[in-house]
């Protein structure tokens, strides 16, 4: 099963959600790699997301919440942001997360106030 392997994600969850430990300090690593590892950490971040405890969960709202607000960030990768980011509402919910409940409901609301503009 597939399962085991995706918790061993789990253990490096917050190392992942570094950005410098995920993209790297060099600015061609920035532009070249950003879009490619953000893709990949959610999709890592959805398929473990019910084994995330609350400070991993805090670490990727922060992380997707910027990027979704980011310019520069392909549209893509904004919208895997949000993806991930309404993937994890339920296991936010579950651990008591109202914190970051909220967070993520302005995080939406910004969005769709830059996009009204």
């Amino acid at each position: 099963s597939t399962d085991h392997y995706k918790r061993g994600f789990v253990t490096y969850i917050s190392q992942f959600l570094s950005e410098e430990l995920l993209i790297g300090t060099g600015r061609t690593c920035f532009e070249t790699l950003r879009s490619c590892a953000y893709t990949t950490l959610s999709d890592i971040i959805v398929n473990v997301r019910n084994d995330l405890n609350h400070e991993q969960l805090a670490n990727a709202v922060h992380l997707c919440s910027k990027n979704l607000h980011d310019r520069a960030m392909p549209l893509a990768t904004q919208y895997l942001s949000a993806k991930v980011l309404y993937a994890i509402l339920e296991c936010i919910h579950r651990q008591n997360g109202r914190y970051l409940l909220i967070k993520i409901f302005n995080t939406f609301v910004n969005k769709l106030q830059f996009l009204k503009e």
